[in-house]
């Protein structure tokens, strides 16, 4: 049993953060987000979201900026319209 615990815990530490991970990744991706933001305008947080999560290993990332990423694009493509319905939303 003892090795198993250990076993466990190494690979938390190993993992890049342990259970702060999830935290410490979507600090990286708002601080970075604001910063392409400035210098890259509306797209630069969809693509900083999705290359920390690349480079992070984190799925819910990478999901998050591939989806605003897209939402972004299919907007332009719409002309500016609201895509989705919803009303009140980021795009408006």
């Amino acid at each position: 049993m003892a090795k198993g615990r250990a076993r466990r815990y190494y690979a938390k530490a190993r993992g890049g953060g342990g259970g702060f991970k999830p935290i410490i990744d979507g600090l990286l991706a708002g601080a970075a987000g604001g910063l392409a933001t400035k210098y890259m305008g509306n797209m630069g947080h969809p693509i900083a979201t999705l290359g920390i999560g690349y480079f992070r290993k984190n799925n819910v990332l990478k999901t998050e900026g591939a989806r605003e990423l897209g939402a972004m694009l299919v907007t332009q493509f719409a002309g500016g319209s609201n895509v989705g319905g919803g009303g009140g939303g980021f795009f408006e």
